[in-house]
Parts: structure tokens; C-alpha cells; sequence
């Protein structure tokens, strides 16, 4: 709505700007004849106008009150989405605090005393669409996203989007398009903002990250800064191993979601289940004695493998290299011939080097275990191989051999 208006603002010096253009919206914050007072200047008024309209029975506003309140929320949205970067680090915080507290307010409001929110999930009143829609660009700049953790901005949201049952697919995909823009620009303000995973766990913290993954999958299909906001959460496995758990709330989300037949070929669904696949892998992982949780192992001489722990405790490795792993005592003997040319006595020194080299490579999978799982899914698909006939072949560089790997 916001971003197809034109809003021609006629400033004290006598020229026009339109905060719809780059050039405009850049003008309109360096305006040469004095500071930036916009919000300051025209919030009493939209609060007045607010009050007005909530005072009365059907909350219904007029089209005039309707110009008065979307002239502010359309500048606000229009020069977050056009101004640069660091022109619109220039208004004043002072201001952009002002305008963050009225639209929480309003917020609150549309939560406690919109009974067609609530029964409905849809938002009737152009105004009210208009507020939610403006905050999509702001959820890209800096100063917005700091204030709106300072001030428990995405607490007040989380409330709003989980009082309907059921949420319409257009405030829902505005109120992912915020979330996944905020977690987004931790990628490009990194000096200035918390890291990827706090943010993640900001979101979850409040009720947010669960009401995102909820409201993810009512569209038929997801922009693509929503799909790049999972992939960013995937990068997350220790956050993920923690908040996404059957007993968590996102991990609640993430099963009931998974559990319904009819969102199977919904993209975000396939996000979903490799955040499932680590859990799954990770609870499994914890059932195994300490000294087995860097793989699961098999006999080399019939390949038999089982996840069971009393399976894994079961297998019996060479005394002499201490690497290869029998099921059976005729297994051991039968694969002699094969495994001696290779077996080799490993000392004490060695033995903590290898040790300690399968720790490494067990992190990693750990740590990429998502995008590894993806990689896997696109071969698969563009040979037509099962995944399970796919052998996985990682290389790692040993800095400390100066690049002779």
C-alpha cells in the first residue's frame, strides 16, 4: 500500500520533495533549513486523531482521518525504504523513539480492542494496515532494530500476532517480512548490532521467533527474505539444539507444523524439517555413551550398524590400531586379510592426536550439519541418487603444515 503513494511534502525553503525517490527522502532528512522535527512535530495530532476514532463504537476512521494518520506513517515507511543508509542514521534518535513508542501503543491497541483481530486475524481499517506495512522498512535500519529490542518492540508484536487463532495472509506475510529484515541486517550492521544468534534468541525469548515460524507457512509461498531468514537460523546449531526441542515452543511450532499433510510442498516446510533432521540427530546422539557420540560405528567386515546404544557398546575394536570396529569375533578374523596392510600400532601420543581429529570433524558436522543436510537434498535431486547412496567427502586444511595440507 505505502510504498505505491506519493507523498510531496512542500518544505520551509519552498521546495518539494517527494520521499517516494532516493533523492527526496534524502533531502527531506538533510533539509538545510533546520533539524529534522517531523515525528515530533505531527504525533500529537496523529494521537488525537487515534484516540477520536477508538473512542467510538465500530472504531470505523473517516477518509479524512485516514489521510491525516498515513501522511505519517507513509513518510516514516518511505524514508526508511528509500533515504541511504547513513542519511537516515542522521535523524535524531529522540525522534525515531518518539515515532517506535506511538506505533507499540497503537499496536496494543489493535491487540486489546480490535475484535475482528482477534476473531478473525484479518485488519479491516486501511490505517491500521498502513502502520503494520510502514514498519517493514524500518525493521532494515539500524536505529529502529536497536530501539525495538531496548524497548520490548517485538514483546508488544509477539501479543498482537498471536491473539487471532488463525492470522490472514496479508498481515501475515507483513509481520514475517519485518522479523526476517531484522535478523537479515544483523549481516549488514555487524558492528553495531547483536550477532545473528542473539537476535535469534531475542525473537525467542519474547514469543516472536515461534509466532514467525507459525505465521511463515499461511502464505502459498514465502518471499524470499523470509526463505533467507531460515538460512540464517540454520547457521544457529547451538541455538537450534537448545530453543527447538519438542518440549520448546519453536520446537512445538516446527512439529505442528511438520505434522500437517497439507503444507508439505510449502517451501518453508523443507526448512523446517532439517532444523528436525539436527534435532533429531542430536537427541539421538545424547542416548550414546560419551566416548560414542562422535559417530555411530559399524562392523567393516559386514557393514552391520545399528543407532541402539547397546548396539554401539557391543562393537569391539582392534587392540592394535584401535580405528576399526567388529561386531563379531569371526568378523574380526574374517577381515584380517583386508585391514592388516593398514593396521598399525598407534601410541599413546597418537592416539590423543586422533582423538582429538575426530572431535574436529565431529564440530563441524555439528555446526553445518543444516547446510550439509541441504547440499545433500540438491545432489540428490540433480542425480536422481538416493541419499542414502550419496558418500559425503570432506576435506580439511591443517594450517599448522603452512598450506602443504
Amino acid at each position: 500500500i505505502i510504498n505505491t503513494m506519493t507523498v510531496n511534502i512542500t518544505l520551509p525553503n519552498g521546495r518539494t520533495v517527494n520521499t517516494g525517490t532516493k533523492e527526496g527522502a534524502n533531502y527531506f532528512i538533510q533539509d538545510p533549513s533546520g533539524p529534522f522535527e517531523f515525528f515530533s512535530q505531527n504525533l500529537e495530532h496523529v494521537k488525537q486523531v487515534c484516540d477520536r476514532i477508538y473512542q467510538r463504537r465500530n472504531k470505523t476512521p473517516t477518509p479524512q482521518e485516514i489521510n491525516e494518520i498515513g501522511l505519517l506513517y507513509t513518510v516514516a515507511s518511505q524514508l526508511a525504504e528509500n533515504a541511504d543508509y547513513d542519511v537516515f542514521a542522521k535523524i535524531p534518535v529522540n525522534e525515531i523513539h518518539l515515532y517506535m513508542e506511538h506505533v507499540m501503543v497503537e499496536i496494543g491497541r489493535m491487540t486489546e480492542a480490535n475484535s475482528n483481530w482477534a476473531r478473525t486475524g484479518a485488519l479491516t481499517h486501511y490505517h491500521e494496515q498502513m502502520l503494520l506495512e510502514g514498519l517493514i522498512g524500518l525493521a532494515m535500519q539500524r536505529v529502529p532494530i536497536k530501539l525495538a529490542f531496548e524497548m520490548d518492540f517485538f514483546g508488544t508484536l509477539a501479543m498482537f500476532a498471536s491473539a487471532p487463532s488463525t492470522v490472514a495472509e496479508d498481515p501475515a506475510e507483513t509481520i514475517t517480512m519485518i522479523v526476517a529484515n531484522v535478523a537479515i541486517s544483523t549481516l549488514v550492521y555487524k558492528e553495531d548490532l547483536p550477532s545473528t544468534a542473539k537476535v535469534f534468541a531475542k525473537l525467542e525469548s519474547c514469543g516472536m521467533l515461534e509466532q514467525f515460524i507459525r505465521l511463515s507457512v499461511v502464505c502459498p509461498m514465502s518471499s524470499p527474505g523470509v526463505l533467507k531468514c531460515y538460512d540464517q537460523l540454520h547457521a544457529c546449531s547451538s541455538f537450534i539444539e537448545k530453543k527447538f526441542t519438542d518440549d520448546q515452543p519453536c520446537g512445538k511450532a516446527c512439529k505442528e507444523i511438520l505434522g500437517r499433510s497439507s503444507l508439505n510442498r510449502h517451501p518453508v516446510v523443507g526448512k523446517l524439517r532439517m532444523i528436525a533432521s539436527f534435532t533429531n540427530w542430536i537427541e539421538k546422539r545424547a542416548d550414546l555413551p560419551k566416548e560414542m557420540r562422535d559417530g555411530y560405528r559399524y562392523c567393516r567386515k559386514c557393514n552391520k550398524m545399528e543407532h541402539s546404544p547397546e548396539f554401539q557398546r557391543s562393537l569391539q575394536k582392534c587392540s592394535r590400531c584401535k580405528s576399526a570396529w567388529y561386531c563379531s569375533r569371526e568378523c574380526q578374523v574374517g577381515d584380517w586379510k583386508a585391514h592388516k596392510p593398514f593396521c598399525r600400532a598407534v601410541t599413546s601420543k597418537a592416539s590423543k592426536v586422533m582423538r582429538f581429529n575426530e572431535q574436529s570433524v565431529h564440530d563441524f558436522i555439528k555446526n553445518n550439519y543444516i547446510t550439509i543436510l541441504e547440499e545433500i537434498v540438491k545432489v540428490s535431486s540433480a542425480t536422481g541418487k538416493k541419499k542414502g547412496e550419496l558418500l559425503l567427502e570432506l576435506d580439511f586444511f591443517d594450517s599448522s603444515k603452512n598450506g602443504r595440507g
